[in-house]
């Protein structure tokens, strides 16, 4: 499989153990939603999208073998992920950017700056049944 071009940063996914390749041939035309469904389903996961100031998205093959946990409406819509895991999977990426992560301890007694972990999450979207597999933040 050839890599992806990306906008992710590779090394932080190699952080992840998670590798992203270019989709070509059966696997470029195994998407059954749109970009806009994946956005939606996206969108409706993750609290924070509302106060994006950008969203983009990405098609890829995603490979992720320390993940093996998917919701049990994602396993039935894709029986592939129960036998194979992320193993070259078609996704969508769906990057929102210009949220704020606040830390999870708030603010300092009486302090009036809010501690930002995070400024961007990225929510994967299976691209032959619109489950959304996970999400993750590296900045």
């Amino acid at each position: 499989m050839e890599t992806a071009e990306t906008s992710i940063d590779q090394n932080a996914l190699g952080r992840f153990n998670m590798k992203l390749n270019k989709p070509n041939g059966i696997a470029a035309q195994a998407v059954t939603i749109s970009e806009s469904d994946a956005i939606k389903a996206a969108s409706d996961y993750f609290p924070l999208s509302s106060s994006a100031k950008s969203i983009k998205t990405e098609y890829q093959l995603l490979t992720a073998p320390d993940i093996q946990q998917f919701s049990e409406d994602a396993i039935r819509k894709n029986g592939k992920l129960k036998e194979n895991g992320l193993n070259g999977t078609p996704v969508y990426i769906v990057t929102f950017k210009g949220v704020s992560f606040p830390s999870a301890g708030g603010n300092i007694k009486d302090g009036k700056t809010e501690h930002v972990m995070f400024t961007e999450n990225h929510v994967v979207v299976d691209a032959s049944s619109g489950e959304v597999l996970l999400s993750f933040s590296y900045q």
